[in-house]
């Protein structure tokens, strides 16, 4: 993981809290999160991190600890944003801390780094490549089995979207598993 995936963009520099936007997955679909953010094509990793472990990285003397603290969605022109999956808007603060000088840009950088070792990259890209039938068979089920209480259309859609994600990313670290114990036993 390349730590300049965890650099402030502009608008999190002038945002309130200066916080680094992120996105809790229960409450928001990767893909929903990529939209928020303009669906740009460069930006199309999945990049997973445990709050805890956010917590718990160590700060550098004379830096604040990170905390993950939940953001109220905005759009461009500063109105809330209350799009279906605004709510899990969040933002990791204490990264731009420090003055402008070589050693506190070392030590935001040394932060980065320790969140770049932190996260985990989801093997499913945004946007999703899952096919239309998958979804639809999958937001069926949702609808049969009462999973989903609100009941309406597009929520089941979402959570199809994320156990269709949870699965695939199962299925890849089982795999890397998988290999990693046939290395073992082939040494």
């Amino acid at each position: 993981m390349l730590p300049g995936l965890f650099e402030l963009t502009d608008e999190d520099k002038n945002s309130p809290g200066m916080r680094l936007s992120v996105w809790a997955e229960e409450l928001t679909v990767a893909d929903q999160a990529w939209d928020f953010m303009g669906s740009k094509p460069k930006n199309t990793l999945v990049v997973c991190l445990n709050v805890d472990d956010v917590r718990g990285i160590a700060p550098p003397e004379g830096f604040s600890a990170l905390n993950v603290e939940w953001e109220q969605a905005l759009r461009p022109d500063g109105s809330v944003n209350d799009r279906p999956g605004a709510e899990g808007h969040s933002g990791i603060c204490n990264l731009n801390q420090g003055g402008g000088g070589k050693q506190d840009k070392a030590k935001r950088q040394q932060l980065r780094l320790k969140l770049a070792e932190a996260a985990k990259l989801s093997p499913v890209p945004v946007p999703h490549r899952f096919e239309e039938e998958q979804l639809r068979v999958a937001a069926y089920f949702i609808a049969e089995n009462g999973e989903q209480p609100s009941g309406d259309c597009e929520a089941h859609w979402v959570r199809a979207i994320r156990q269709l994600r949870r699965a695939r990313v199962r299925e890849q670290n089982g795999s890397a598993s998988r290999k990693v114990d046939a290395a073992r036993i082939n040494n």
